[in-house]
């Protein structure tokens, strides 16, 4: 699909019940404290790496944990959504 201003947009959803919040936001090693990124962090890396003639939407689609996503309140806008650039 293409944004009015001829865009390239690509949607990638996924359902946050599907797995757990460390799979979601990503995890550190215990002892060596090596960082594991989780599927919300590739994703963005991923949306990172398209060209600046694409946009790419992170949909959260389903029910929200509440013990994860307290990690991402404060990033969220007045009307509850998460805006990165």
């Amino acid at each position: 699909a293409h944004s009015q201003d001829g865009m390239k947009c690509v949607l990638q959803r996924l359902n946050p019940k599907a797995l757990r919040a460390r799979e979601i936001l990503g995890w550190s090693e215990d002892g060596t404290g090596t960082w594991h990124d989780g599927v919300l962090a590739a994703f963005w890396r991923r949306a990172r790496a398209e060209e600046r003639t694409t946009r790419t939407w992170l949909c959260l689609d389903g029910p929200i944990d509440q013990r994860w996503v307290e990690t991402l309140s404060g990033a969220l806008d007045t009307g509850g959504s998460l805006t990165l650039s």
